[in-house]
């Protein structure tokens, strides 16, 4: 018990050299020498935000394997409660609406009826220069914000220049792993260090009870021992002593320990 108090002791000092001292575990994942990390704690949006929709749009004819995109897709929503919708525009379109700008933002308002949608268009050339632009819904900003439209960009450029990933790839990825680290819990080093305590302090917890009962236990131990000397006793005591005085006195006594004992 003594040192199940000083271990105690030490977790409390632990916390306040945390507190003090406090660290920020970020959710972050490393890709060579770039770094894609979450520094901000983020909740879904409620159920019931979004008017679902479909979740992409392909007029470049680079899908072939719809399941295969949607299935990232479709974690993201999980994650966040923002539905993702993909739009793969044609160099015919960008003409028609002057720049991927202007298109993105007119189909936010063709597509959707809500402002829970992220929308992530795409485009690229004969030569395959590529361009994108995000228009988020003005409920969905409460999760996508500018570091997590960061985030999503990052993961991007990671998988687009992997040329051994298809369209499909390239997207589900982005939009699964973007989903979980944007949304991954940030950890301090105050709440490590308080989690340890109560860990700890329920051990001590359990480790008093148990006391408790041993203690009990050995009590109770001591007692049966007393009665059953009280009985092996009695029973070497001869019949034909039971009249004498001095034996009822001894007799007396031994029959008033032993209730004494029974109302413990």
């Amino acid at each position: 018990m003594p040192g199940l108090v000083t271990f105690i002791v030490l977790l409390i000092f632990l916390v306040i050299l945390f507190n003090m001292f406090s660290f920020t575990n970020h959710g972050s994942n490393d890709y060579g020498d770039t770094k894609i990390e979450s520094t901000v704690e983020r909740e879904p949006l409620p159920s019931g935000s979004v008017n679902e929709t479909g979740y992409y749009t392909d007029n470049l004819d680079a899908i072939q394997l719809s399941a295969k995109l949607t299935g990232g897709m479709k974690k993201f929503y999980k994650e966040t409660g923002v539905q993702p919708y993909l739009y793969l525009a044609s160099a015919d379109e960008i003409v028609e609406y002057g720049s991927l700008q202007n298109l993105a933002e007119s189909m936010y308002d063709e597509l959707f009826t809500d402002e829970a949608h992220f929308l992530f268009t795409y485009t690229e050339d004969a030569s395959y220069a590529w361009e994108i632009w995000f228009v988020t819904g003005t409920q969905a900003t409460a999760v996508i914000d500018t570091e997590a439209e960061e985030i999503i960009y990052q993961y991007f450029v990671r998988y687009i220049n992997d040329y051994d990933l298809d369209y499909e790839e390239v997207f589900s990825k982005m939009f699964e792993e973007s989903g979980e680290l944007m949304m991954k819990e940030i950890t301090s080093g105050f709440d490590v260090a308080r989690t340890a305590l109560l860990v700890v302090g329920g051990v001590a917890v359990i480790g008093i009870v148990v006391y408790g009962i041993n203690k009990n236990r050995k009590i109770k131990l001591e007692e049966q021992k007393e009665q059953n000397e009280f009985t092996e006793k009695m029973m070497n005591v001869p019949l034909e002593k039971f009249s004498e005085s001095e034996t009822d006195k001894e007799l007396s006594e031994l029959m008033k320990k032993y209730n004494e004992s029974e109302s413990k």
